[in-house]
């Protein structure tokens, strides 16, 4: 039993790495990242409208699964995509998907911050 709480913790503090290390590349990039710092779930303000499809095309394209959230779910100019994190995601998946966020965000001038 005690191995199975030792694995769980483990998890939860790779999960935390996680986290934080993909918000803050995301924001030292020119995102804007929303929630609380320490959630899995990663809200990148896409904010246009029109460009919250085109970016879930391009990262479904490239791979990656985005979940997004635009009107009426949130008002018309705070569209979004959410990422979600785990534990098994490595640090080199992690910085792939960050590349792609990056050329899309540049490509589609996603950088608000």
């Amino acid at each position: 039993m005690a191995e199975g709480k030792s694995e769980g913790k483990t998890r939860i503090n790779i999960l935390a790495e996680n986290t934080v290390y993909f918000r803050e590349k995301l924001k030292s990039l020119g995102f804007v990242v929303k929630g609380h710092p320490h959630s899995p779930v990663v809200p990148l303000m896409v904010c246009i409208i029109g460009r919250l499809c085109e970016f879930i095309r391009e990262a479904k394209a490239k791979g990656i699964g985005v979940i997004g959230v635009g009107y009426p779910a949130v008002k018309l100019t705070e569209s979004r995509v959410r990422f979600c994190l785990s534990a098994s995601h490595t640090r080199e998946m992690l910085d792939e998907v960050i590349r792609i966020v990056n050329d899309i965000g540049d490509r589609f001038k996603l950088k608000y911050a």
